[in-house]
């Protein structure tokens, strides 16, 4: 069973405190390893030495063989039942509404999971290393993970079962902690994230029956993905503030600054497979290109009947940028064959490509790969310039290329009944990023002693006047400690907190989220960067636009909110800032 104090609280995030857990005793290793090499010191020591301390520790966990990994295996296999428990409350919490938000209207509250069982088998973790992270205060380890489990999962689909019968999960997971300190917790925050998507495997049974339902397989592999790109793969770093006197911004070290943006042209193909047959014609294949880099995917134009495309204008390609966060990052290319059916046909694949070989003066051709593995796909022209984030001010004619990082907070001001959740997209220069779900503003936190007090003297059967009264808080602040510690089991209550909830998320969303979307060094005249709240049926509220000389303009080429919504009384907390790029 799970932890209550866990389980009990609508405004704890359960993923953020078993990744913080897990973390916790990965970090644990590297302080036990530090305190056994150095002498404790009851002073601060200058910077050098902090740097000094750092590299004999990555040095000395690096080295230290496979005893580490072997110490997380026996302890996750020791928390396994808790793990499944909480992939039980997962499945159920977020990835059926996922699921279920992905469907057609038509389809919307036909899919459930009456059974989910994640299996016996317990992820294999290692190897385990550690380096130098980033910054000179900092370190960062990289930790294998390889699930192979038979598992138990049943969801029903308009009436039709359909099950998932194995799970395969590979990845290397990073944790950054960073800066160093002296006392405890060792260090000042942690952050935990999969550099590149993990491999992630399903198999489905009762496949016959999927006929009377095309597309529900597609639709359960992309919640699955979607859903761990989203909080895991970069940009998204699930982070824990380890220190609460520094000023470190929880938000910031949950959307990490990139290292810069990638420039990436698509040419052409060539010697592609066919894929398309016929009696009467020679065959072919109408190739479009799906290019991944993190979470991130761009989807090239079809190309009608050909086996050697070519995309843009005259063959001078196509441009995309991508945030790089990491050049730890891989990018793959995929090209696939469009068909009128359910899912289109892979024609091939390369294999995970770094920075290096992308980027150079020249195309570079691109071995793709067929479903067998085999170099026989044919091949893809691209190339690749890399342009680093600078913090200084860099000129005009220096500035190559920018991005606008827009930081959002929350909206006030909204009207009562509106369609919640909620979207916010960032717009400029034909570029546009949307943020996630926003979601209720949480209640006022209070200590635990009090709330325990309060739930002790409902379970006496106080009124809830009375106990507001003992407690000198006001009756609304009881209804909600009781409603987060699954104390209440009155429905009336239980009512009026779902009710206070959804009110709540209406008129106050929450984002706390960062956004980047690039821009030319040199924007056309007149270009505008657009933030617009959109509700969950993709309907436009309100927007905000400025100029974006005018945030070229600006001090320190930002401009802080609130950010008032046009054709509302709502506005907008946060930032916006313009970041250079050479």
């Amino acid at each position: 069973m799970m932890n209550p104090m866990i389980s009990s609280s609508v405004d704890v995030d359960v993923q953020d405190v078993v990744s913080f857990f897990l973390g916790t005793c990965i970090g644990l290793l590297v302080v036990l390893h530090a305190l056994t090499r150095r002498p404790q010191s009851p002073s601060k020591s200058s910077n050098t030495e902090t740097s000094t301390s750092i590299s004999r520790l990555s040095r000395t966990v690096a080295t230290a063989g496979q005893d580490e990994a072997e110490f997380l295996n026996n302890f996750v296999m020791q928390i396994w039942p808790e793990v499944s428990e909480y992939v039980r409350n997962l499945v159920h919490n977020t990835v059926e509404p996922s699921i279920d938000r992905a469907l057609p209207w038509v389809l919307k509250g036909k899919i459930h999971f009456p059974d989910v069982q994640i299996g016996a088998a317990v992820p294999d973790l290692g190897p385990l290393v550690v380096k130098r992270g980033k910054h000179e205060e900092s370190i960062q380890l990289l930790l294998g993970i390889r699930l192979v489990s038979d598992v138990k999962i049943w969801l029903r689909a308009m009436g039709v079962a359909i099950g998932i019968t194995r799970l395969k999960l590979i990845g290397e997971l990073t944790v950054n902690f960073s800066p160093a300190m002296y006392s405890p917790p060792f260090f000042g925050g942690m952050e935990i994230y999969f550099c590149n998507p993990p491999t992630v495997d399903l198999r489905f049974a009762g496949a016959a029956r999927l006929l009377s339902c095309p597309g529900i397989r597609n639709i359960v592999r992309n919640a699955v993905d979607s859903g761990i790109g989203n909080s895991m793969v970069l940009p998204h770093v699930i982070a824990v503030d380890m220190n609460d006197e520094d000023d470190t911004d929880l938000i910031d070290m949950q959307c990490p600054k990139p290292a810069g943006v990638l420039e990436l042209k698509l040419f052409n193909a060539t010697d592609l497979l066919p894929a398309d047959y016929s009696l009467f014609r020679q065959p072919s294949s109408d190739p479009y290109v799906v290019i991944q880099f993190g979470c991130k995917k761009w989807t090239s134009p079809v190309v009608k009947k050909n086996l050697n495309p070519v995309w843009g204008e005259n063959g001078n390609g196509l441009v995309t940028d991508w945030m790089v966060h990491s050049k730890e990052q891989v990018l793959t290319i995929k090209v696939f064959d469009e068909d009128y059916g359910p899912s289109d046909d892979l024609i091939g694949e390369s294999k995970g490509l770094t920075l290096d070989q992308i980027c150079g003066n020249e195309p570079v051709a691109i071995q793709l790969y067929d479903g067998q593995g085999q170099p026989k796909a044919g091949t893809i022209w691209v190339s690749g310039i890399f342009h680093e984030a600078v913090e200084e001010a860099v000129t005009p004619s220096e500035r190559t290329i920018s991005y606008v990082e827009a930081k959002l907070l929350e909206v006030r001001g909204l009207p009562e009944g509106g369609r919640f959740p909620y979207h916010i997209k960032v717009s400029s220069c034909g570029e546009e990023e949307t943020s996630g779900w926003s979601s209720a503003k949480p209640g006022e936190q209070v200590a635990q002693a009090l709330r325990d007090v309060c739930v002790r003297l409902h379970a006496k059967h106080y009124p809830e006047e009375t106990i507001a009264a003992i407690t000198n808080t006001d009756k609304q602040r009881v209804r909600e400690f009781l409603y987060q510690s699954g104390g209440c089991e009155s429905e009336s209550v239980k009512a009026s907190m779902k009710d206070s909830i959804k009110r709540r998320s209406a008129t106050n969303p929450q984002f706390n989220q960062i956004l980047r979307v690039p821009v030319p060094g040199k924007p056309p005249q007149g270009s505008q960067v657009c933030i617009s709240l959109t509700d969950k049926k993709g309907e436009n509220i309100g927007s905000y636009s400025v100029q974006l000389a005018d945030l070229m303009a600006a001090k320190a080429m930002q401009i802080i909110g609130p950010f008032k919504l046009e054709s509302t009384d709502a506005s907008l907390e946060g930032r916006l800032k313009l970041i250079n790029l050479t």
